[in-house]
């Protein structure tokens, strides 16, 4: 098993079907509405196919812990909010 090449069109389709799988389970969970997570496999895909899966770290990082702190008693977002389209672009754009 030494070193294999792993194609790197395998590494993008499968980054990709990732995202859609990580939208899907986040909207499932009712943290964002179903345009936001088509807007978030749209985001993934396009950062992907520009760039690299490397470049998708910063986001999830970011949107997990910015999710996580507006459930925190005290947070500044209604709990209750579910992040639309237009928050994602906002956040991913940036």
């Amino acid at each position: 098993m030494g070193d294999m090449d792993i194609d790197p069109r395998l590494v993008t389709t499968a980054t990709i079907v990732g995202a859609i799988v990580f939208s899907l389970i986040i909207w499932r969970l009712r943290v964002v509405t179903l345009d936001g997570a088509v807007g978030i496999a749209v985001l993934g895909a396009s950062i992907v196919l520009i760039g690299s899966w490397t470049f998708l770290i910063p986001f999830f990082v970011f949107f997990v812990s910015s999710s996580l702190l507006t459930t925190l008693p005290g947070g500044l977002e209604d709990a209750d909010e579910r992040r639309t389209i237009w928050q994602v672009i906002a956040n991913g754009s940036v």
